[in-house]
C-alpha cells in the first residue's frame, strides 16, 4: 500500500511498535483561519495534538479531502483510524465544514452498524483530524465486482439480501435520529469479520433535526454549519443519487436515501445498474436517473417477485410514491426473508400457499409426512380389500360351477338310455372336476382369510366350511382317501379345524363330524373326543 512520509511520522520498520513511534516534533499551532472558523461555528471543543496521544503509521485509504492512517491510541492501547483533512483545504469553509459535519454526525450516531468517534484534534503540523474505530473488512463493491456470471449473483443472494436488510436497518437508525446520509453506496458499505455490516463516510450527511432545534445557540450554529454546506454542487455520487439530487435539490429528505437504498438492492439482485452501464459517463447516468424509468426488473428463479415490488417502490422518481423512511423498507425485506406478507406485494393463491409451507416447515413437513403415510396406509387398504374382494368373487365362482357339476352328475345318473360304461366315465370326468373345482375355492378362501381376516363375513366363512365338507365328501366318492387326508390336514395345520379358532363358529353337529371324518381317515391314532 502506498505511504506518504509525514514529518512527524517515523519510517515503518520490521521492530516492535515501540521501535515505530513518531518522532517528536514541535508544536504547530492551529491555524486562525481554522480558529475562526470553528469559532463562527460556536464549537465548544477542546482541540489537542495528535502527537500527545497518537501514534500514527501507515496509510489505510484517501478520499477527495482527507487520509486515513492507521494510528495507536497510547492511553487507552488501541488501534484506531485517523481522517487527517488535507492541508491544502485548511482554509476552505465549505471542506472544513464537511469534515467537521462528519465527526459531528458520527459522534451523535450510536449504533453497531456505524462507526464510533472517540476523539478529534489537529496534527503537529496543524492538520485537522478525528480519531475513530478501526474497521476491517470488504466493502459491498468489491464482493458485487467479484460476481463474474449470473449464477454467481443468484448463489450470492441468500448471503447478501441479508447484509442488505441490515444495511437498511443502519440507515433506518439514523433516520430515526433525523439523519440523511445522502451518500449511500456500495463503496460505503463493509463487510467485517462474521458479518459484521457499517455504514460508511457520513460526510455530507444533513442533520434534519437541527433546523428546527428550539436552543437558539445550536440555532445559530447549525445555521452557520448549514450555509457552508449549502452550494450550487451537486453532492453525492452521480450512479446513486435520487432525482431530487440530481437536479441539484438541497433540501433531500430520508427518501432520497431510500432511492439509492433501492439502486443498490437492484445491483445485488441482477449484477447491473437500473440507469446505466459501466462505461456511461456522469451526464448520461444523471439524466436517465431524472427522466427514464429503471430497467425491468424482471423475476426469475432464485428472485424473490416480493424483492422486485420492493426495489420498484424503492425506485419511484416522485419522493412521495417511495417508502418514506429505510425502516419500512427494511421491514418489508426481512418479512420477506421470512416469507411473510410484503406491503407492496401480493401473492398470487399458489405463492401464497408455498410461502405458507415454507414459513412453517416443520409443521408442513410433519403435515406431509402424515398426508403421505396416510395414502400409503389407505392404498394398501384398498389394496387389500379389492384382493380379498378378487378372491372371494374367484372362489364363490368355483363353487358355483362345482354345483353345475352336481346337477350334471344327478342327469347322468338319471339318464338310463345311455350306457353303463358312459354313464360311469362320465361322472367320474364330473366328480374329478367338482372335486378341483372345491379344492380351488377352499384355497382361494383360505388365502383371502390370512390376507384380511377381518373382510370376511360370516357368509363367506360359512361357504369356506361347507367347501371343505363337500370337497372331503368328493374325495370319499372318489374313493381318493389320500386327497382326503391331504386336505384334512392342511385344514388341521392352520389351526381351522380348532373349536376356540376366531374365525370360525363351528356347531356341536360340526366338531362330531370333524370327529368321525379324523377317525375315518386316521384310524392308527388315538383318537380323544374333543
Amino acid at each position: 500500500m502506498s505511504r506518504r512520509q509525514l514529518p512527524y511520522m517515523s519510517t515503518r520498520s520490521q521492530g516492535s511498535r515501540a521501535d515505530r513511534q513518531p518522532k517528536a516534533e514541535a508544536q504547530v499551532p492551529v491555524p486562525s483561519a481554522a480558529i475562526a472558523l470553528l469559532q463562527r461555528f460556536g464549537l465548544d471543543i477542546s482541540i489537542q495534538q495528535a502527537s500527545e496521544r497518537y501514534a500514527i503509521y501507515d496509510e489505510l485509504g484517501r478520499g477527495g479531502i482527507g487520509l486515513v492512517y492507521h494510528g495507536r491510541d497510547k492511553a487507552l492501547q488501541r488501534d484506531v483510524a485517523l481522517k487527517v483533512l488535507r492541508k491544502r483545504h485548511e482554509k476552505n469553509p465549505t471542506v472544513l465544514a464537511h469534515f467537521l459535519n462528519e465527526a459531528k454526525i458520527m459522534a451523535q450516531l450510536d449504533h453497531p452498524g456505524i462507526v464510533p468517534i472517540y476523539d478529534i484534534g489537529y496534527l503537529p503540523n496543524g492538520e485537522f483530524f478525528f480519531a475513530m474505530e478501526q474497521v476491517k473488512g470488504t466493502t459491498l463493491r468489491e464482493i458485487l465486482d467479484a460476481r463474474k456470471s449470473a449464477r454467481d449473483v443468484m448463489r450470492s443472494l441468500s448471503e447478501l439480501v441479508p447484509i442488505f436488510e441490515r444495511v437498511c436497518q443502519i440507515v433506518a437508525y439514523a433516520h430515526n435520529q433525523q439523519i440523511v446520509h445522502r451518500d449511500l453506496k456500495p463503496e460505503n458499505i463493509m463487510i467485517g469479520p462474521f458479518n459484521t455490516v457499517f455504514v460508511m463516510d457520513w460526510g455530507i450527511a444533513r442533520d434534519l433535526k437541527s433546523i428546527s432545534s428550539p436552543d437558539t445557540e445550536r440555532l445559530k450554529y447549525e445555521e452557520h454549519l448549514q450555509s457552508i454546506l449549502k452550494s450550487r454542487r451537486i453532492k453525492g455520487t452521480p450512479r446513486y443519487m435520487s432525482p431530487e439530487q440530481a437536479i441539484g435539490m438541497d433540501d433531500v429528505d430520508f427518501r432520497s436515501d431510500v432511492f439509492s437504498l433501492g439502486i443498490i438492492f437492484y445491483e445485488i439482485l441482477t449484477g447491473q445498474h437500473p440507469f446505466g452501464d459501466e462505461g456511461d459517463d456522469t451526464r448520461q447516468i444523471l439524466n436517465r436517473i431524472k427522466n427514464c424509468d429503471m430497467r425491468p426488473l424482471l423475476s426469475r428463479i432464485g428472485i424473490n417477485p416480493a424483492w422486485v415490488s420492493i426495489t420498484q417502490k424503492a425506485l419511484q422518481k416522485i419522493p412521495a410514491d417511495r417508502y418514506p423512511t429505510a425502516e419500512s423498507m427494511a421491514q418489508d425485506i426481512h418479512r420477506s426473508l421470512h416469507y411473510e406478507n410484503v406491503s407492496v406485494h401480493r401473492d398470487s393463491l399458489w405463492s401464497w400457499f408455498m410461502r405458507l409451507i415454507l414459513r412453517h416447515r416443520l409443521a408442513s413437513a410433519i403435515v406431509t409426512m402424515s398426508i403421505i403415510l396416510f395414502a400409503f396406509v389407505s392404498y394398501h387398504l384398498v389394496a387389500n380389500i379389492r384382493y380379498s374382494n378378487t378372491i372371494l368373487e374367484m372362489a364363490q365362482q368355483r363353487i358355483l360351477y362345482a354345483r353345475q357339476c352336481d346337477r350334471q352328475i344327478e342327469r347322468w345318473l338319471k339318464n338310463r338310455s345311455i350306457s353303463a360304461d358312459l354313464r360311469i366315465r362320465q361322472i367320474a370326468r364330473l366328480r374329478s372336476h367338482k372335486n378341483t373345482l372345491l379344492a380351488g375355492a377352499r384355497a382361494l378362501y383360505c388365502a383371502a382369510l390370512k390376507k384380511s381376516p377381518h373382510e370376511l363375513s360370516a357368509r363367506d366363512l360359512e361357504a369356506l366350511k361347507m367347501a371343505w365338507f363337500n370337497e372331503l365328501q368328493a374325495y370319499f366318492q372318489m374313493d381318493n382317501l389320500e386327497g382326503a387326508r391331504g386336505t384334512f390336514k392342511e385344514m388341521e395345520k392352520e389351526g381351522y379345524l380348532n373349536p376356540q379358532n376366531p374365525y370360525f363358529h363351528w356347531t356341536a353337529e360340526d366338531l362330531d363330524r370333524i370327529q368321525r371324518y379324523r377317525e375315518y381317515l386316521f384310524p392308527q391314532q388315538k383318537i380323544t373326543k374333543r
